[in-house]
């Protein structure tokens, strides 16, 4: 079988990220070691054209940002660990588009919540405990302690009684408010 002729990387395609902070040189070294990264984590039979391969990985990271490209290499988080023999060419592309949109969601403003009102305090003190009207203590809390009288949002008529009141007249444990 005949073998293609080695692809010039750098040529193939020139879109590398405009947010590489990497000089052309350095941005080659680092494609390079991301190559080399994957092609190192399986053995050399596994590959059916090994310098083809290698040739056409650093093609397709030439298109990708750095971050992507050594995300998607690194043993310890890229593609060598979902998978068991050597990725295709289009599974490497797969994964690079991946990490690229996961981090543009990322980066991308999240919506924030804004109220459309002030603040309003709420209607029912929560730390009071309805006591209806027919409770055998309740004329006792109006007169002893002042308590204003209450309906109830069903209708019921009684009076709100502070939870710690109730405990300290025994009609209520302690943790049970």
């Amino acid at each position: 079988m005949e073998h293609l002729p080695p692809i010039d990387s750098a040529a193939a395609s020139r879109k590398h990220s405009a947010a590489s902070s990497l000089s052309s040189k350095d941005r080659r070294a680092l494609i390079i070691k991301c190559q080399l990264a994957i092609f190192s984590a399986y053995r050399i039979d596994q590959f059916a054209d090994p310098e083809g391969f290698k040739n056409s990985l650093g093609a397709i990271f030439e298109g990708f940002p750095d971050e992507v490209i050594i995300y998607v290499s690194d043993p310890r988080t890229g593609i060598q660990r979902r998978e068991e023999w050597p990725p295709s060419i289009a599974k490497v592309i797969a994964a690079c588009e991946a990490h690229q949109d996961f981090l543009q969601r990322a980066r991308t403003a999240k919506p924030t919540l804004r109220l459309t009102k002030p603040y309003e305090k709420p209607k029912l003190d929560m730390g009071k405990v309805f006591v209806p009207i027919d409770h055998p203590s309740y004329a006792k809390l109006v007169e002893s302690w002042k308590l204003q009288p209450y309906k109830s949002p069903d209708g019921k008529e009684g009076v709100l009684a502070p939870a710690e009141l109730l405990i300290d007249m025994g009609l209520m444990k302690k943790g049970a408010s």
